[in-house]
């Protein structure tokens, strides 16, 4: 088996797994479960094919980009936390 035979296979297995979800959400939709829960899964099934379309290199751009601001928010919270408790041991 080649590369290209490889990711062909690859690809037919993604696309089964995509059209499975989105019977799953007709499903859901078609039996009355939560509508909110529905609409979640139809945004993941979006962005996983926004994803796949655009390439692999774009969602390793995202996924640092999140994991930086989630890394300044923790850093920042954490000054925050740091100077509460300073005040709440100048109260007591």
């Amino acid at each position: 088996m080649n590369y290209h035979d490889f990711f062909k296979e690859l690809y037919e297995k993604y696309i089964s797994f995509m059209d499975y979800t989105d019977n799953l959400a007709e499903k859901w939709e078609n039996e009355g479960i939560s509508i909110m829960l529905h609409w979640v899964w139809r945004l993941w099934i979006g962005i996983t094919r926004w994803w796949g379309h655009q390439g692999w290199h774009r969602f390793l751009i995202i996924a640092c980009a999140i994991w930086i601001l989630f890394t300044i928010g923790f850093f920042i919270g954490m000054l925050g936390y740091r100077n509460l408790l300073k005040r709440e041991r100048g109260k007591t």
